[in-house]
């Protein structure tokens, strides 16, 4: 039985290995994105949990702001759409800048992993 078993392991190391010359063209970039991953690991961590609260703060100002933009010159009329206007643009903006902000801090913790964009302080892209 052991010997069954011995060559069925040896069997499929080599099936696995013989397609190991065709992956050494890509080993550079395998090796350096296993090493930079510690450093995105904790470029992504940090630009998450600094970077969220950030965007949840400019995606409900912007929210609010876009809800309420009233033209008219009644100030009563005023006043109510912003009562209105401020609970929806917290909750919209809550929603979008979670997603925003995480987005944001992974897809920038490669190329500059501690840069404006990565805690949401540059253009937020959508």
């Amino acid at each position: 039985m052991t010997r069954r078993f011995a060559a069925l392991i040896c069997g499929t190391a080599l099936s696995a290995m013989s397609a190991a010359p065709a992956f050494a063209a890509e080993a550079p970039d395998v090796a350096k994105a296993l090493v930079l991953t510690p450093l995105r690991l904790v470029a992504f961590s940090a630009g998450a949990v600094i970077g969220t609260p950030i965007a949840v703060l400019r995606k409900s100002y912007a929210n609010t702001h876009e809800t309420f933009s009233s033209k008219s010159d009644n100030k009563v009329m005023a006043a109510g759409t912003a009562l209105a206007a401020l609970p929806v643009g917290i909750f919209t903006g809550t929603l979008e800048g979670v997603f925003l902000g995480t987005k944001n801090s992974w897809m920038n913790s490669t190329e500059h992993p501690f840069g404006k964009d990565s805690f949401s302080l540059g253009e937020m892209k959508e």
